[in-house]
């Protein structure tokens, strides 16, 4: 069975029954007596989705300029991130290995809550696998989206309603608005390191192009 139908499957039939249980052991309030000195980012889904939390990213790091943020997230995903300015810590993550190993599963939220962040805030709003991956993180603050028929948002103790005609950064921009976080404009970003722009010469050159 290809991953992917597999990782669907888990997510319906364990995802929605998990996400009611475990809902009803979640804390009544969000922690807000203090500023997060650790926050956890988690975006799981295509890489389209990850560029456009970007702008709700730089809310959150400008808001909290000394908080170490981390972000859980494929490797496609971390290879876009790697230059990211916003970000100290990238955390890979294969959904279909840790669906299918318990072993690693339980390595892998041991990790996460013996990193003590305060705040896990969830980009998804679809799937309830990374619903949980915020509830098994052991932040005592958690944020994300209710999204109509998905019953994952009884994982968080703030919600953020995500609304299908809205344009998806605006979305994402509710969460950093919820927080208290001013914009910091809306423009997308990709950052470029040595090699790459070591490439992109090398390739202007030889296509005879004038920079100047």
């Amino acid at each position: 069975m290809p991953p992917n139908h597999l990782q669907k499957i888990l997510d319906h039939h364990i995802g929605i029954p998990l996400c009611i249980l475990l809902g009803g052991f979640r804390a009544c309030a969000p922690v807000r007596h203090h500023p997060p000195r650790r926050i956890l980012l988690i975006q799981l889904s295509a890489i389209g989705d990850t560029i456009l939390t970007i702008p709700t990213v730089r809310a959150i790091r400008h808001h909290f300029p000394n908080a170490h943020l981390a972000m859980i997230a494929s490797s496609i995903n971390l290879q876009y991130l790697k230059h990211c300015p916003y970000i100290d810590q990238r955390i890979p993550c294969r959904l279909e290995e840790l669906i299918t190993s318990p072993q690693r599963l339980a390595r892998f939220f041991k990790e996460l809550r013996r990193q003590k962040f305060d705040w896990a805030i969830d980009f998804e709003h679809w799937p309830r696998l990374s619903a949980l991956v915020t509830y098994g993180s052991g932040a005592s603050r958690r944020i994300g989206f209710r999204a109509t028929g998905q019953h994952r948002h009884y994982l968080f103790t703030d919600v953020v309603e995500h609304l299908p005609g809205r344009h998806e950064v605006v979305n994402f921009l509710e969460i950093a608005r919820q927080l208290g976080c001013p914009r910091k404009g809306t423009d997308l970003e990709v950052w470029l390191g040595a090699k790459d722009w070591e490439w992109a010469s090398t390739f202007l050159n030889e296509a005879g192009v004038d920079r100047e």
